[in-house]
């Protein structure tokens, strides 16, 4: 899978590289990220309390826990290591391409609803969202 992105000139510093060099680190940026940070999950960050939510839908199958997750040691190493960790009960996959669609419901819910009675109101459900 292949990333082309067309940005304004001005919209990033110049370097002295030419915009299509730039396209491709981008690229393999956010392909880093996706892949080999994020892992198909969705993590909320509340640093006031100290917790760290992780909505994974491939999490009850894999049995997963923190330290599955790159990412969590990055945060434990912004943060500290008195962080609590929640892997929230959340809708499940079947199969192994729906993960994209599902971090972005999950943002979708933070965003629109969760939001305003977050954390005393969180994703409870563990049941399967998608067909194989």
């Amino acid at each position: 899978m292949s990333l082309k992105f067309n940005v304004l000139e001005e919209m990033y510093p110049k370097t002295p590289f030419d915009i299509q060099v730039e396209s491709v680190e981008y690229e393999g940026m956010l392909q880093f990220l996706a892949n080999n940070w994020l892992e198909a999950s969705f993590f909320t960050l509340v640093s006031s309390e100290q917790s760290v939510w992780i909505l994974d839908s491939t999490s009850v199958k894999a049995k997963k826990n923190k330290d599955d997750y790159p990412l969590s040691k990055a945060i434990e190493y912004c943060f500290g290591s008195g962080l609590t960790w929640t892997m929230v009960q959340c809708l499940q996959q079947d199969g192994s391409w729906e993960c994209g669609y599902m971090v972005i419901w999950y943002m979708f819910q933070f965003v629109l609803w969760k939001r305003f009675r977050f954390p005393n109101s969180i994703w409870t459900e563990a049941t399967t969202a998608t067909q194989e």
